[in-house]
């Protein structure tokens, strides 16, 4: 009888953590246990900056993979490393210097983080969610009257729709939330559904998530 050597039942799941939730323990373990082990301030800020400057080469990593969009990781990667300095600065400032001056040149260094990260997130946002912003669309040009069903959608952001200055108009439009303005009439509702002028009808079927419908008369 062949024994089945007993495995731990957590162990599959540790082996299915995406990278960023081991890197994030992988940094959380030395940032809890520094306090107990550590003494000095100097060891302190050394794992601190550690960290920080490991998270921007990883950063730097992931830019020289290619995927995804490579620039976000430059300007997530550029904060970190300019957190790291921070604490570089204000070891010397307050260690070698003896100074609790305010502010230093080291409170520049630690508020950098905040657009340079904002700056990479939203980019990586963007990219993974292409219905975010403002969708313009022209309808304009279309010959007065000619039937036709026009679809347009946005995720979060404002969606603006110019229809023919003449002729039938169909408007069925939905926001989550928001507000919706179709042909004059306003709306601060879910759903309006209006159909003005004469002859063949163009539909305009419009749907966002949260943000503002529009519809207009071209002049």
């Amino acid at each position: 009888m062949t024994a089945v050597p007993h495995r731990f039942a957590g162990g599959r799941v540790l082996q299915k953590l995406p990278a960023w939730q081991w890197y994030l323990f992988a940094c959380a373990v030395p940032a809890a246990l520094a306090p107990f082990f550590l003494a000095s301030e100097w060891s302190h800020a050394a794992i601190n900056v550690s960290i920080a400057y490991a998270s921007a080469a990883i950063a730097v990593w992931r830019f020289r993979t290619g995927r995804g969009v490579p620039v976000a990781w430059l300007w997530i990667g550029a904060g970190a490393a300019l957190n790291a300095t921070g604490g570089i600065s204000e070891s010397i400032t307050e260690q070698v210097f003896h100074s609790d001056a305010y502010p230093t040149p080291a409170d520049g260094f630690y508020l950098a983080i905040y657009p340079c990260v904002s700056v990479g997130l939203l980019m990586i946002v963007r990219h993974r969610n292409p219905g975010i912003g403002t969708l313009k669309l022209d309808l304009s040009q279309l010959p007065a009257g000619a039937p036709a069903t026009v679809p347009a959608s946005v995720g979060i952001g404002e969606l603006r729709i110019v229809v023919p200055s003449d002729g039938g108009i169909t408007v069925d439009s939905h926001v989550e939330a928001g507000a919706i303005d179709a042909l004059g009439r306003h709306d601060d509702g879910t759903d309006v559904r209006l159909t003005t002028g004469t002859g063949n009808v163009l539909t305009v079927v419009a749907n966002v998530g949260a943000g503002q419908i529009e519809v207009v008369r071209a002049p």
